[in-house]
């Protein structure tokens, strides 16, 4: 491929030549600004060689950033979503996961063939640790539990998008954190339960996820 080209004085003139680079950064727009975003891509300081039209272009890559003067899905996305928004969808999901959970943990459908074992597990007791329990009271104890931890979770969600942008993008962790742990429950729902449990970790998932990112770019 030609970089440059001849004058009638026989001096080259590289403004001759379409920029390949302004070809390939507008052909993958949103993959330029993602990577922007998500790695804080900037070339400002120019590397030994480089002409002075790629220093030009590693300013444009990086003033790329600002999604708020684009017109991609990445920019929409940033300019119409709140972190705010998105952590009470997140918060009201968790109160529906929470309370079809607590509803139907402890159903048994008679298709599942299973009744003589649920029986025995509400009748057979045994001495844990001093205590006399059934692995029923096991069951119902940690189905509860998680019902407690939802609801925690939910309130959480809720305070974070009570925050200001100013004091959310500067919970990192909590952010991160919080999608991480439900990165978890989405793959836990998915190994070990049914298609309702993983639509609802799923949704707080991308819900959670959004937030953290959003926030950690406030306008």
């Amino acid at each position: 491929m030609a970089v440059s080209s001849r004058t009638s004085d026989g001096q080259t003139d590289s403004s001759a030549t379409p920029n390949a680079l302004d070809k390939i950064a507008a052909k993958n727009r949103d993959v330029v600004t993602l990577l922007c975003v998500l790695g804080g891509l900037y070339t400002q300081s120019p590397i030994s060689g480089v002409t002075g039209r790629a220093r030009r272009y590693s300013v444009r890559l990086a003033t790329m950033q600002d999604l708020g003067n684009g017109s991609t899905p990445l920019a929409t996305l940033a300019r119409t979503m709140k972190p705010s928004w998105l952590y009470r969808i997140a918060s009201i999901l968790l109160i529906l996961f929470a309370v079809g959970h607590t509803l139907g943990f402890r159903q048994v459908d008679p298709n599942w063939g299973i009744d003589s074992l649920v029986q025995s597990m509400r009748s057979v007791h045994f001495n844990a640790n001093g205590s006399e329990r059934t692995y029923w009271d096991f069951l119902v104890g940690f189905g509860l539990f998680v019902t407690a931890l939802m609801v925690l979770a939910s309130l959480v969600a809720w305070q974070l998008g009570s925050l200001p942008a100013a004091t959310l993008a500067n919970m990192r962790i909590s952010a991160w954190g919080f999608v991480l742990c439900f990165a978890f429950v989405a793959f836990l729902s998915w190994r070990y339960f049914f298609l309702v449990p993983v639509i609802f970790s799923v949704a707080i998932l991308v819900c959670l996820t959004l937030a953290a990112w959003l926030s950690g770019n406030p306008e």
